[in-house]
């Protein structure tokens, strides 16, 4: 693509500013201008026309972001495209007409490149030109890292892959010992091992496992669940965005089945055939009229009568012709010279007399004669001069009288400036800007309606909204951590409670299998046998001194059985010493389990009770402050951003409110005082509040303004009259000077002539005329003899060739030769009407039959242009042809619209085709969707109340897998185990990064060199020649010590060298020559304009030639666009490329501009 033309409409300081890079070759541009003209302004609005202009420009110090405007005319694959560019959000691109493109036009010319890539790869500046050639000698061994970074414009490609490379080494090597990913997997299985062993029995430790297992588990399924949840809400969806566009698919292909068989027309059939026929009707009405025009003219032409012989004499009879007035005034000239000549005989002898000289003396000198003619045209002009200053004194008196006058009708005119300043309170457009204004409060006062309705549940004024003692994010954030805590500690006591329940169940099992296995012999059942036989004892010894009783026998034997029992138990004490500790040991467990148990409970309710007086604090808070219902802390800060937007508009309402109302109360106060100023001037009686205050005042001022001119005009000149009087009276002073010694001068010149002394200027003049006079006969009758001898040859040789004339025509002359010359004119100039009028008619008939030939072919031509159509119609009928036309239309529409719905399905069907895509539609009713996704949104809260029980559960499981632990070396491995697990990941994150980068990087290497690599460098060798100019024929391919590819350049005497033996400014030179040959390898869908910024700003002018010697020849597939503030560039390209090599643009100022 190319630009054909760009135009800043609005943008920066520029305005309507248009850069035409015309049309064809040169592609060559070079933009000049000095510093702070707009030259990165304009270079900026390339990138932002393309890509958008930034949210945060910069390029709106003149005008609004909305009023931005950049415009293209954009030239690509021989299609032209007109689009402008605004500032926003949407719809960013117009068409020509200005409405927004449906479709982005700009991704299908830019080759999917962003701005960024667009910066890297097609801006060159002399900064990267630097930078470039020191990668070139950073990558020196590899001549794929060479090619890949001049041909994309990433530099340092190579440093980056080998701190990519040092850095995933350092974090692991294979077999190592000491990287932290080697270090942190010995001392995590270390620590793992070391838990197992010191914690609990192997038989507990599997059923925690297990329960933990079994809850991961249910969490895994949950997560599938609810993934499949997702994908079937995103199945609905999918199907409900396709509903419609389906439909239109349908529909258009359901109509298309009876449209298919219709020919293919061009687009603009329609237009093609009503202009087909509007011509076929301007041709007949033309050929008609050429018909008519023509039997006119050959009606004419009969009419005119052909000339006859005479026209052969036509330069002869012409010249006797023009002869014929002096030979008719000869005859009567002849004697009244002759008579002219007695006449000047007789006043050459009165003017000698008259001169009073003498016959015989002499005439006085010619220096006399000059002396007095100078002397009287000096009295001449002092007389005119005289005369002049008289008419000039009485023109003065004139102009002081009129001036006089008018300033007697002005002098009660009043000053129009303060009418002109009250004019000036009130703007042009101050009724729009009051429309404006009350349109823009209202606008206001609705958004800070709608933003104080966005603070629901809060119910207020925006008054009150102000005052309104909301709690801070802190006090919210403290309300939360304290209801979290609260609810922490309480899920806490809830879980111990659960565990000490949990351990009270089984020490009371324990119990219940110790005593499955008899009475132990506890030191308690043990000092109870012994209480028993003690008791018996005592009941025997009371027996022995009393008679004997019938129960003796009883007693004897219970005591017997007791004293057994005892020593039973006595002996059994060690032998079950354990089984005894462990029912002691349990029972103490099952006593502290249950009240621990109690305690947790104690501690839930306690928290929970916490927690309900900080919920139902912060809900009595709100509820005080006007909200309906309480929001979560955690959604205040949310709230506080709405209440800053809501005043802010309800700030930004009252302001525009009360700009209204200032101006308002501006416009009124500044009509009153047009009103009263109105009225101080003498103007037409108009109140502030008529409708034509305004264009009263205004013409009124006018006025005014007409009238104090006036009067100043009328000063002004009453001024120049004044100086122009004593301009006057000093000229007069002059002239009188002047009169005396004109004077003296006349006495000396009598003098010399013998006059009288007192000789006056007329008897001066007289002597001098007659002097002049004898002179002047003289010369006079000698010019009368010449012509009375003239006279006489010419009415000879005009009688001999009147005579040849008539000899011709066979005509007998007549006594009256000059009478026959003239009938001879009469007739040769009515041949000659004849014959040109004769002429003119064939030039018309000739005309005129052209045109009517014309109209036929058109006609012809017209009929074959609709034969055609017919022909492509299929029809013969051109009366068919207007419905085949539209039918056409319609099948053309019903497959744009077929176009359109197919595209906005891509992508819909999901990989299985658009039938798969019907047979869902059909099945899914709007209903069933509806109660599909009721369905899925019921499911995933059930799933989610599921996944909170499960995550309950596992962290119970955690937390006995802690407790287990919870020996000090268990739990000290334990915590290790953690720690290196957490800095293992960590670890093992960088490592991935590092080596994934490093080995895309490396694949980028090794790709750029099996596919671009050698047609790059075949390219850059012949650019890299022309930037030499010469010294260089070349680049090839060579293999350095590790055999790794490197760049060799060849020397114009068949040498290579490296590029590490290149000069700095010959690296720049190669970097540029590569940049370009890559740039030229992208050329077609990918193909942009090359825009560089001062790149020749430290090159001298051979090499500054030489690089645009090689942005010229860029220039044969790209646009190269070039901007530089150095003037004298120009010559430098002229003297590289030619004048017809580039086309100059320039950049004024923009003072300048605006000037």
């Amino acid at each position: 693509m190319r630009f054909r033309r760009l135009e800043l409409v609005r943008y920066g300081g520029f305005a309507d500013r248009v850069f035409d890079f015309g049309t064809g070759g040169p592609d060559l541009h070079l933009v000049v201008g000095p510093n702070e003209a707009g030259k990165s302004t304009a270079l900026q609005a390339i990138g932002d026309f393309l890509f958008g202009i930034p949210g945060q420009s910069r390029q709106n110090w003149r005008y609004d972001y909305k009023q931005l405007r950049l415009r293209a005319l954009i030239e690509h694959d021989g299609d032209l495209l007109d689009v402008t560019r605004r500032k926003g959000n949407l719809d960013t691109l117009l068409a020509a007409d200005g409405t927004p493109f449906k479709i982005d036009p700009l991704p299908p010319l830019l080759g999917g490149i962003d701005r960024a890539g667009f910066e890297r790869m097609f801006g060159l500046d002399h900064t990267k030109l630097r930078e470039g050639g020191a990668s070139i000698i950073g990558g020196r061994d590899d001549a794929a890292r060479i090619t890949l970074e001049a041909g994309t414009g990433v530099s340092h490609i190579g440093s980056e892959l080998a701190r990519l490379t040092d850095a995933a080494s350092a974090l692991f090597k294979p077999g190592g010992q000491n990287p932290p990913v080697n270090r942190l997997m010995r001392e995590r299985s270390e620590a793992l091992a070391k838990v197992r062993q010191t914690s609990i029995s192997d038989a507990d430790w599997t059923q925690a496992r297990q329960r933990r297992a079994d809850a991961e588990a249910r969490r895994t399924a949950l997560i599938d669940e609810a993934e499949a949840l997702d994908r079937e809400q995103a199945r609905l969806d999918r199907v409900g965005r396709a509903r419609a566009p389906f439909a239109r698919l349908s529909a258009a292909r359901a109509e298309l089945v009876g449209l298919e068989e219709l020919p293919t027309l061009p687009q603009d059939v329609g237009a093609q055939l009503a202009t087909l026929r509007a011509d076929r009707v301007t041709a007949v009405e033309l050929a008609a009229q050429a018909k008519a025009d023509l039997a006119r003219v050959e009606e004419a032409i009969a009419g005119v009568e052909r000339p006859g012989i005479i026209l052969s004499e036509q330069e002869r009879i012409e010249a006797l012709e023009e002869q014929r007035p002096v030979i008719a005034k000869a005859a009567g000239d002849l004697e009244r010279r002759r008579a002219e000549l007695d006449r000047i005989d007789a006043k050459l002898a009165a003017a000698l007399a008259e001169a009073r000289i003498a016959p015989g003396q002499p005439i006085p000198s010619a220096g006399w004669r000059r002396r007095a003619a100078t002397h009287l045209d000096a009295v001449r002009e002092l007389k005119a001069r005289e005369a002049a200053v008289e008419k000039e004194r009485v023109k003065l008196v004139r102009d002081r009288a009129a001036i006089e006058r008018d300033l007697a009708t002005v002098s009660g005119t009043v000053d129009p400036a303060d009418l002109i300043a009250a004019l000036q309170l009130l703007p042009a457009d101050a009724e729009t800007r009051l429309a404006e204004a009350m349109m823009e409060a209202e606008r206001k006062r609705t958004l800070a309606a709608e933003r104080l309705s966005d603070l629901a549940p809060w119910q207020g004024s925006a008054a009150s909204l102000r005052t309104l003692a909301v709690p801070t994010e802190a006090e919210a954030a403290a309300v939360r951590g304290s209801a979290e805590a609260a609810k922490s500690n309480a899920a806490g006591g809830r879980k111990d409670a659960e565990a000490a329940e949990t351990s009270a169940i089984r020490a009371g099992a324990r119990l219940k299998g110790l005593i499955a296995g008899g009475t132990l012999p506890t030191p308690d059942v043990i000092a109870a046998a012994r209480q028993q036989r003690d008791a018996l004892v005592s009941r025997v010894r009371e027996r022995l001194v009393v008679p004997h009783l019938s129960d003796d026998d009883g007693i004897g034997g219970a005591l017997g059985q007791s004293i057994t029992e005892a020593d039973q138990l006595a002996d059994r004490r060690d032998a079950e010493a354990a089984r005894v500790a462990e029912y002691v040991l349990t029972t103490v467990a099952l006593d502290e389990a249950k009240a621990l148990a109690a305690a947790a409970h104690r501690r839930e309710e306690r928290y929970q009770a916490a927690l309900d007086l900080v919920e139902q604090g912060w809900t009595d808070r709100l509820q005080m402050l006007g909200f309906e219902r309480a929001i979560a802390p955690a959604d205040l800060s949310g709230w506080l951003t709405k209440r800053v937007a809501a005043l802010e508009a309800d700030r930004d309402a009252g302001s525009a409110e009360l700009a209204l109302k200032e101006m308002t109360s501006r416009f009124v106060e500044a009509r009153a005082a047009i009103a009263t100023a109105l009225s101080a001037a003498k103007g037409p009686v108009a109140t502030a509040e008529n409708a034509n205050l305004v264009s009263l005042a205004s013409g009124h001022a006018a006025a005014l303004t007409t009238a104090a001119a006036s009067r100043d005009r009328l000063l002004a000149h009453s001024a120049t009259v004044e100086l122009a009087s004593d301009e006057l009276a000093v000229e007069v002073a002059d002239l009188a000077r002047a009169r005396v010694a004109l004077d003296q001068e006349r006495a000396g010149l009598a003098s010399e002539a013998a006059l009288p002394a007192d000789a006056s200027e007329t008897v001066l003049a007289d002597a001098l005329d007659a002097i002049a006079h004898v002179g002047e006969e003289t010369g006079a009758r000698e010019t009368i003899a010449r012509q009375i001898e003239g006279i006489e040859r010419d009415r000879s040789a005009f009688n001999t060739e009147l005579g040849a004339v008539l000899a011709e025509l066979q005509v007998t002359g007549s006594a009256d030769k000059v009478d026959h010359v003239r009938q001879l004119a009469a007739s040769l100039r009515a041949s000659i009407r004849a014959r040109d009028a004769l002429a003119s008619l064939e030039a018309d008939r000739a005309r005129i039959a052209g045109e009517l030939d014309q109209a036929v072919r058109r006609l012809d031509r017209i009929a074959d242009a609709i034969d055609a159509m017919l022909h492509a119609a299929g029809t013969t009928d051109e009366a068919d042809l207007d419905g085949i036309i539209a039918s056409v239309s319609r099948r053309d529409l019903l497959r744009a619209t077929e176009r359109g719905a197919l595209d906005e399905l891509a992508g819909g069907d999901n990989g299985a085709g658009l039938d798969t895509l019907a047979t869902e539609i059909a099945d899914l009713s709007v209903e069933d969707a509806s109660s599909a996704r009721a369905r899925i949104d019921d499911r995933r809260r059930e799933v989610a109340a599921d996944r909170e029980i499960v995550g309950r559960t596992l962290n119970a499981a955690d937390e006995e897998a802690g407790r287990a632990a919870s020996e000090s070396t268990a739990a000290d491995a334990q915590q290790t185990a953690f720690e290196t697990t957490a800095a293992l990941a960590q670890a093992a994150e960088e490592h991935i990064q590092a080596a994934s980068a490093a080995a895309l990087l490396r694949w980028m290497l090794d790709r750029h060199r099996t596919t671009n690599q050698a047609p790059l460098i075949a390219r850059a060798g012949v650019l890299f020649a022309e930037v030499t100019g010469g010294a260089f024929t070349g680049l090839t391919v060579g293999y350095g010590d590790n055999d790794r590819p490197i760049i060799l350049a060849r020397r114009s005497d068949g040498g290579e060298v490296g590029v590490e033996a290149l000069s700095e400014g010959t690296r720049d030179q190669l970097y540029l020559a590569l940049r370009l040959g890559s740039i030229e390898g992208r050329a077609g869908a990918g193909s942009l304009p090359i825009v560089c910024d001062d790149l020749l700003i430290t090159a001298d002018d051979g090499r500054a030639g030489a690089l645009l010697r090689v942005l010229a020849a860029a220039s044969a597939h790209s646009q190269v666009i070039v901007f530089s503030h150095h003037a004298h560039l120009i010559d430098v390209a002229r003297n590289a490329v030619g004048s017809d090599g580039f086309r100059l643009h320039t950049i004024e100022p923009i003072g300048a501009l605006a000037a």
